[in-house]
Formats: structure tokens, sequence, C-alpha cells
């Protein structure tokens, strides 16, 4: 099996384990509810899908070396998310880059960072949606704790998610305004307009 379509396999089923876990389809439906022009979560899953595809076509352009340990090193990462209760996609994107870049002397670089974004995307996303369920889980625990690491002067869990809702309210998560304008770029691309977390921690 090509490692795309393993990657693609993966996609399909990740939401198949942590029940208790927001879904995507979950995030779906509360676009429907709350308006798109209300939140920036629509925003968030296009570039979660955006980096899930450049992740998952990546390896089937490298050397059979690559291959093999990308397929290895991937397949660890799913069983490392599984025992973790992680998401398991984010798992087999970071496992998958890893061995891809032992295999290719790194020369995958795009793909780790690539699957380090969307591991922050995913995770900004579920944890936006928990809170507007206000059904707080792992995700924004998650997002809290890296945004405390981050924070010089950190704001209470409390506090921080209150300041999220408001800025997905008005649009700043996803305008670019939050967002360090690229030198080389307009800036209106979708990955040049999403705050991720350290812009969080910058400005909260």
């Amino acid at each position: 099996m090509k490692i795309k379509a393993l990657a693609l396999l993966c996609l399909i089923s990740s939401n198949a384990f942590a029940a208790d876990e927001v879904k995507i389809r979950d995030v779906k439906n509360l676009i429907t509810e709350i308006g798109p022009e209300n939140t920036c979560m629509d925003e968030y899953l296009k570039r979660r899908t955006n980096l899930i595809v450049q992740l998952s076509l990546t390896p089937v352009t490298v050397v059979a070396g690559t291959y093999v340990g990308a397929m290895g090193v991937g397949l660890a990462g799913v069983g490392l998310a599984t025992a973790l209760a992680a998401d398991q996609l984010v798992g087999f994107a970071l496992g998958l880059t890893a061995g891809a870049l032992g295999g290719s002397g790194g020369t995958l670089s795009a793909s780790s960072i690539a699957a380090v974004q969307l591991a922050d995307i995913d995770r900004i996303v579920k944890a936006l949606a928990e809170q507007h369920l206000n059904q707080p889980g792992e995700k924004s625990a998650k997002l809290y704790a890296k945004y405390a690491k981050k924070a010089e002067n950190p704001v209470d869990e409390q506090t921080f998610f209150s300041k999220i809702l408001e800025l997905d309210d008005s649009g700043k998560l996803c305008d670019g305004s939050m967002v360090k304008k690229p030198r080389l770029a307009s800036g209106r691309r979708l990955k040049h307009r999403l705050a991720r977390t350290k812009q969080l921690a910058a400005s909260i």
C-alpha cells in the first residue's frame, strides 16, 4: 500500500477513536449552526485540509529508502498516538515526517513544518468547538497548556478562553491582524491569516 493511501486511510479512521473527543463532523455542524460569517472555524478547517493533503502527497515523491523509513516510523507514530489517546492523524503525520526525514537526509523539512502546523491547527479548531459547545475537553486543556508555556505572563484559563471566543467572534483569529506579514508574500493566503498558538501567546 502506498504511503498516500495509508495516510488517507488513517484520516478516515482517525475520528473512530477517543469517543469523547470533538470530531470534525461536530465542528462542521457547529459552523453551520453559528454561521461561517460568525466564526473562524471554517477557515481553520480549510487550512487543516490543505495540510493533510500536503502531508499525504509528499512521501509519494521521495526515494524508496525514504518510503521504508517513513512507513515504519509513521506506523509507530499511530501506535504512540493511540497509547496517549491523542489525535491519530496528527500522530501519523508527525511519525511519517520523522521517518521520511531519517530516510532522506533531512530533505523534507517543509513536511516537518507542515506536520507541526497541522497539530497546532487541529488543536485550535477543536478547542474552539469545545468552547462554543461549552464542553471544554482534551483539546482545550492542551491549547491552554501550550499557550501558558509560550506566554510571558499567561492569564488564567477562563480569561484565556473568553478572549479566544471574542477573537473568534470578531474575526481577528483569521483576518491576518494577529499574524506578522511575510516579507515575500502578500499575506492574503490562508496560512498567513490564521493565528496560531504563538500569536495567541503574544496577544493574550
